[in-house]
């Protein structure tokens, strides 16, 4: 597998589509202008692919489960203003806005433990720093989705024995 830093050679091929129905290939004429923003598959590690990692927010909280819900919850009243103002500067080609949402968008994700999100907002983010405004409107829809299932997602164990359900509004 190419490495992140790399960009891959023109009319390169990469594992899932961007967006829904599209192939991830670059075209050859834009080889030379714009890289490739590749979907990274998830890593070895399945904790990578879980709409939220309860083990790794709470020891980002320091073990408070309380600190834990707060901020679950103002994740949840924030994701889809933060994503209504992504969409409104894609409208707007705010070119310098979009790059500094996004980058916005993906401490947001990386800060309450939302590693499927997070690994979306990455490649939004290096969509958006190469004025890929169409692959940085495809990663919004992986996010729509990624965000329902971030909202139905329960943990294995019980509140009780130290994780923490996300807050339902």
């Amino acid at each position: 597998m190419t490495p992140i830093s790399e960009h891959p050679p023109a009319g390169a091929t990469f594992p899932g589509p961007v967006c829904a129905g599209r192939e991830n290939v670059r075209p050859a004429s834009a080889a030379a202008t714009i890289p490739a923003v590749p979907r990274l598959p998830c890593a070895a590690d399945a904790r990578s692919c879980l709409p939220l990692d309860f083990d790794q927010l709470l020891r980002r909280c320091m073990g408070r489960v309380e600190l834990a819900e707060r901020l679950l919850a103002s994740f949840q009243e924030r994701l889809p203003i933060e994503v209504a103002q992504i969409h409104e500067c894609l409208a707007a080609s705010d070119a310098v806005r979009l790059t500094r949402l996004v980058h916005q968008f993906k401490g947001t994700t990386a800060n309450v433990s939302a590693p499927e999100l997070h690994g979306i907002a990455v490649r939004m983010e290096q969509a958006a720093q190469a004025g890929q405004t169409e692959t940085v409107a495809c990663c919004l829809t992986e996010v729509a989705q990624a965000w329902q299932r971030f909202q139905q997602f329960r943990p294995s164990q019980p509140a009780a024995a130290g994780a923490v359900a996300p807050c339902r509004t």
